[in-house]
């Protein structure tokens, strides 16, 4: 695909997750036991350029524990993975501000 076509996709993904899920409750879902700000980090570096290993080497999470918490996030819908070369990496459904971590 052109660089134009992945940009539209990604965008009209966006948008219609955006209507489907509150950017609170996506929030709510990557940091569901109130940790630190390195949950909503990682999740949005599933920009679809990093792999789980880089997100975990920028993040400071050790690589069994991202992978469980980038496998929880695709099996309730806040990721995807698409091809990136031979490999597929991790896509948000749409960034979060770091303004919605839970207090406390």
């Amino acid at each position: 695909m052109s660089e134009n076509t992945d940009f539209y996709l990604k965008m009209i993904m966006q948008l219609i997750a955006r209507q489907t899920f509150s950017a609170k409750d996506v929030a709510d879902h990557v940091c569901p036991t109130k940790k630190s700000a390195k949950s909503i980090k990682a999740y949005n570096l599933c920009d679809g350029t990093k792999s789980q290993t880089e997100i975990g080497k920028i993040c400071g999470i050790d690589k069994a524990n991202c992978r469980k918490m980038i496998k929880r996030w695709e099996l309730e819908g806040l990721i995807l993975r698409v091809p990136h070369g031979q490999e597929l990496h991790p896509l948000h459904i749409f960034p979060i501000s770091e303004k919605l971590l839970p207090k406390g």
